[in-house]
């Protein structure tokens, strides 16, 4: 359901949440429901491609960079941009 081509996937098993990034900026939640996934939500994230992504400890926040010289920290399991910061550089990951 990307309109772009995804470049990245990341798997929470504590959340049952699957994250998907595109070249375009944009992150889609899918939710694990019995042996089927579940559309969540899509959120434009980043102004272009998103260079990193990773998990908290405890799955629950997920933070990203771009090209766009942002971070951005979102709430996992309610699918929710909670932090956005502006950075001095272009980061290469989290």
């Amino acid at each position: 359901m990307h309109k772009d081509t995804v470049n990245n996937i990341i798997s929470s098993s504590k959340t049952d949440t699957i994250i998907t990034f595109s070249v375009d900026g944009h992150i889609k939640f899918w939710k694990k429901v019995f042996n089927l996934v579940d559309f969540g939500k899509n959120l434009k994230a980043h102004n272009g491609l998103i260079t990193g992504a990773a998990l908290s400890e405890h799955q629950d926040l997920l933070c990203t960079v771009g090209l766009d010289r942002t971070l951005k920290i979102f709430d996992v399991l309610n699918c929710d941009l909670r932090v956005s910061l502006r950075l001095n550089f272009v980061p290469s990951g989290c």
